[in-house]
């Protein structure tokens, strides 16, 4: 008996929140369903979630690095006092290749207003640059003589190689933008009430909230 009760009181409830929207004001049954009337101001949207629209533009590709220069020949002299040029220097190594544009996000569609915040897809990060190539060493070179004056006729080139040039990094691809930037959201929320049988007085207490959007 008591479920048939309470049976009941969700219908004459349900029936008397028809009859409050249609004339325009609450009947006392309204007091256990009562409609609440949609908001002038709507809450933020971000209390209802975030879901991104589009898919991301695939990154570029990082550019290769540069090769790195030989170091020089090690060598031995003997001075004699003649004039002698002996050139053992490292090579340079060789610049690095740029890196390639990041592609851009797709599907951007979002011609759907959905009740939550929208967020576009983001483009592909631009490719970086490869390193220049380290320059190599100069070449070790043992020298011999007699007297030190024969080094004045020794011309020695053991430098290192310059290093090479980095490449440049790419830009990045472009994201998803959004056409509309704010809209509004319809939706009804409503809200069951309780209270304690055979108490005499007793106060309602709310049950369940229950929102629906249009």
């Amino acid at each position: 008996m008591r479920f048939l009760k309470r049976k009941l009181y969700w219908v004459l409830g349900l029936c008397a929140c028809t009859l409050a929207l249609l004339l325009g004001h609450f009947s006392p049954f309204s007091a256990a369903y009562s409609p609440q009337p949609v908001p002038t101001t709507l809450p933020p949207l971000i209390a209802w979630g975030i879901q991104t629209f589009g898919g991301d533009g695939r990154k570029g590709r990082d550019g290769a690095n540069g090769r790195n220069g030989t170091s020089g020949q090690e060598t031995q002299i003997r001075l004699t006092g003649a004039p002698m040029t002996v050139d053992v220097a490292g090579s340079p190594g060789t610049s690095g290749q740029d890196g390639q544009l990041g592609e851009n996000a797709y599907g951007c569609d979002h011609s759907a207003q959905p009740a939550h915040n929208l967020t576009g897809a983001d483009g592909g990060r631009g490719g970086r640059g490869g390193n220049g190539g380290r320059g190599g060493n100069g070449g070790k070179v043992w020298i011999y003589y007699a007297q030190p004056t024969q080094l004045k006729a020794l011309t020695l080139n053991n430098a290192g190689g310059q290093g090479g040039q980095a490449g440049l990094g790419a830009p990045g691809g472009y994201g998803c933008g959004c056409v509309d930037t704010a809209w509004q959201v319809n939706y009804c929320e409503w809200q069951r009430y309780r209270k304690q049988r055979g108490v005499a007085d007793a106060p309602w207490i709310k049950d369940k909230t229950k929102t629906q959007w249009h």
